[in-house]
């Protein structure tokens, strides 16, 4: 959770930041200065967040559903990302898988 917190420029509530949590457990951080693009540290939906566009920031969960390459999207994945999303904008912890 410090790095996700110092990841950010704005103090996220501690909704946001478990959902964020949530999602960089799945896909990675990145916390790494380099120039691949992948998991949190890279993501927009950290770059939203550091605006203050946290309207935006809850729908670039869903965009986190693919598997094998960006090949196959996953029912699982979906599901977890809506929770997720709801858990960000609206302090809903209750659909989590």
């Amino acid at each position: 959770m410090r790095v996700i917190e110092a990841a950010c420029t704005v103090k996220p509530t501690m909704n946001q930041l478990g959902a964020m949590a949530s999602l960089a457990y799945n896909v990675g951080l990145d916390e790494y200065d380099d120039d691949k693009p992948e998991g949190l540290g890279d993501s927009s939906l950290l770059r939203l967040v550091n605006a203050a566009q946290f309207g935006l920031a809850s729908a670039q969960f869903c965009l986190w559903v693919w598997a094998n390459g960006g090949r196959s999207r996953v029912r699982g994945l979906e599901r977890r990302r809506i929770a997720e999303a709801a858990m960000f904008r609206y302090g809903d912890y209750g659909m989590m898988p």
